[in-house]
């Protein structure tokens, strides 16, 4: 198997562990009503002013009660999901099964890759290559990715072999949009970039390695996109229309 990319983190599903939140926002429980005196309890109780931390709106509301018991009471009665009202009349909701975040698996930062037998329930191999000892420059490119959760990628941009961009009219610019990859003639060895993703990065990698013909086929679809938002009906959807080309937005 080929490995097509390594990275320093990732997220994997641990049906075991348990996640918690207000039922104003996590689970949409209760009535209406309910729900509006709940949210005015967390208000008053709970949330703080955020303040921004390079750039990004950082939350300090204080912390939710501890759950522990209330996991223990729920696997006693083979529950899967649990509600609890704590001493200011906030109701919690609970639910097991969630998404964990994994980090390095060591002191040198050895970095993951996905297995042939990988699956979202299941933890990823680690690899040979540390941050300072990365995969062969020739063949990778590393990539800082923000979205869902931040970590450093090294994606294989040398055994790409087509690309497509694809996208939905929206009142965002690269709101639904996203860039498929892939590394067989059939396309189905296939990653993908998406709209959280930083694409200039990688249009420029694809120059790196003289892919200019993938960039081409990128900036039409995204030319008809452009032109589509320009063109369109619905005034909220034109305002994000970005007055100028692919080739002038990615270039500038």
């Amino acid at each position: 198997m080929e490995v097509r990319k390594y990275f320093d983190r990732y997220s994997y599903f641990n049906p075991n562990k348990w996640v918690w939140g207000p039922a104003t926002t996590f689970g949409r429980i209760g009535t209406l009503q309910e729900q509006e005196e709940w949210n005015q309890i967390y208000q008053k109780t709970r949330m703080r002013r955020s303040t921004m931390e390079h750039g990004i709106p950082k939350d300090n509301d204080l912390n939710p009660p501890d759950f522990h018991s209330q996991e223990r009471d729920a696997e006693q009665f083979g529950l899967s999901e649990y509600d609890v009202t704590d001493t200011f009349g906030l109701k919690w909701h609970g639910k097991k099964g969630a998404n964990v975040i994994k980090g390095s698996p060591d002191y040198e930062g050895h970095l993951y890759y996905n297995s042939e037998e990988y699956d979202d329930d299941y933890e990823c191999e680690i690899s040979e290559f540390t941050p300072d000892s990365p995969p062969d420059p020739d063949t990778f490119v590393k990539f800082k990715k923000d979205y869902p959760f931040e970590r450093n990628e090294w994606i294989d941009i040398k055994n790409i072999k087509g690309v497509e961009y694809k996208y939905l009219v929206d009142n965002h610019l690269f709101k639904d949009t996203h860039i498929d990859f892939w590394y067989d003639e059939k396309g189905e060895e296939k990653e993908s970039l998406y709209s959280g993703d930083n694409y200039k990065d990688f249009i420029d990698a694809l120059k790196q390695f003289g892919k200019n013909n993938f960039v081409e086929q990128i900036f039409k679809s995204m030319n008809e996109h452009f032109e589509k938002l320009k063109n369109s009906e619905r005034k909220e959807e034109r305002d994000f229309w970005p007055g100028k080309t692919a080739e002038e937005w990615f270039n500038d």
